[in-house]
């Protein structure tokens, strides 16, 4: 997948099947870029057709000091858009009765993501509100 670094609601993101696809979408992701943001700079990563888009929200003061206010299911989305935005995400942490795979796999897991978000954003001294998704 490659996607324009400036983009928003997946706008400039380009799905590459295969890799002779991979020449035209940098063509296209770049175009994009251009027209849409002033900003040509993409980046590539593997597209994962099975997931959840979750994201937590980051604020930094700028000195290396920064908080989150939890994280939030975005997975609902239509052509790269989110529709439906719901926090926290039912997803992070397992509930009772479910199988002891996913307790497996999802205990801890909103300490591990908020806590990831928030040194991630402390660690570049990051001055804003965003997201680490």
């Amino acid at each position: 997948m490659l996607k324009a670094t400036a983009g928003g609601g997946g706008m400039g993101l380009q799905i590459c099947w295969e890799s002779s696809a991979i020449e035209e979408a940098f063509r296209s992701v770049e175009a994009r870029g251009a027209a849409l943001f002033s900003n040509t700079s993409m980046f590539m990563e593997k597209y994962v057709a099975r997931s959840r888009h979750v994201e937590v929200q980051v604020f930094g003061n700028g000195m290396g000091g920064a908080v989150h206010f939890g994280e939030r299911e975005c997975s609902i989305q239509r052509r790269h858009q989110k529709v439906v935005e719901e926090c926290p995400s039912p997803f992070v942490e397992s509930k009772p009765g479910t199988s002891t795979e996913l307790s497996e796999l999802t205990t801890g897991m909103r300490e591990r993501l908020t806590s990831c978000a928030v040194s991630l954003a402390s660690n570049v001294s990051y001055s804003s509100a965003g997201t680490v998704e």
